[in-house]
């Protein structure tokens, strides 16, 4: 370990260029990782991708399009009715700014009250 510091020392401007372009490669080469990367699971020709489409023709809607409002009130230690009340009202706006969506009821769970929102977009759209 002495051996690095001694070196990082007495080279030090060579080290912090190494370093600095080690950090540009670093950003050039992760500039289009992104594109790579993806949060869905659809993968052509596999088992869940035919019953995705199974899904989404006999049925209606996609099982990877559901939204999840969750609502809990800061001043009640359980769930009020106006809670459940305003839940239900935002997944109806929800749903509608999604345009054809099925909002399911409201559940509750402690102090918490939830809603599903299911829609036959794909989730790339429904951002």
């Amino acid at each position: 370990m002495q051996f690095f510091a001694t070196f990082s020392d007495r080279y030090r401007w060579p080290v912090l260029i190494i370093w600095i372009a080690i950090v540009a490669v670093s950003a050039i080469a992760s500039s289009g990782l992104n594109d790579l990367l993806s949060n869905r699971f659809d993968i052509p020709d596999t088992e869940s991708d035919q019953a995705l489409s199974v899904m989404t023709e006999k049925f209606g809607h996609r099982g990877d399009s559901f939204f999840l409002i969750v609502a809990k009130d800061r001043t009640a230690a359980a769930v009020t009715p106006t809670t459940v009340e305003s839940t239900a009202a935002a997944a109806k706006r929800a749903g509608t700014a999604l345009g054809e969506a099925h909002v399911g009821p409201v559940n509750t769970s402690g102090p918490l009250a939830y809603v599903a929102i299911g829609t036959t977009m794909a989730p790339s759209e429904a951002q």
